[in-house]
């Protein structure tokens, strides 16, 4: 059984998607998954969910984990204007980093909430930023 699938829409850029499956196996080897994670990568603003629209959720579908990416949401500022791809980068792991903590929660049975989350996510950021030499 693979670990990932891994699904696009075609307008989601090149590096979006490396950097996604980069993330996906450093999380795999230093952290580790039990299940199938489906991850969904949408050419969208947002996504529509069940407590409003986001950027990226996690939640399960048909039982199984689920990571849902709105790749267009993080190349605009409220005022409208375009975002660095370093920028973009930069919250787009933020956001990868945060659902793969959820599902890592999640997977050991912990409660569903944010608390010691970000200490986590921003945890993780580092480690795979060190290891990617970036």
């Amino acid at each position: 059984m693979r670990a990932f699938r891994t699904y696009h829409d075609p307008e989601v850029a090149l590096w979006v998607k490396h950097l996604t499956v980069d993330f996906s196996n450093w999380f795999l080897e230093n952290v580790g998954v039990d299940h199938q994670i489906t991850i969904r990568l949408r050419a969208a603003g947002s996504l529509k969910t069940s407590t409003g629209l986001a950027a990226a959720c996690f939640g399960l579908r048909n039982g199984k984990p689920c990571i849902w990416v709105a790749t267009w949401w993080y190349y605009w500022r409220e005022e409208g204007k375009v975002k660095n791809r370093q920028e973009a980068r930069d919250e787009i792991l933020d956001s990868l980093a945060h659902e793969f903590a959820h599902y890592d929660k999640w997977r050991r049975g912990a409660a569903r909430n944010h608390r010691g989350l970000q200490r986590q996510v921003d945890s993780m950021i580092r480690q795979f930023n060190y290891a990617q030499g970036a």
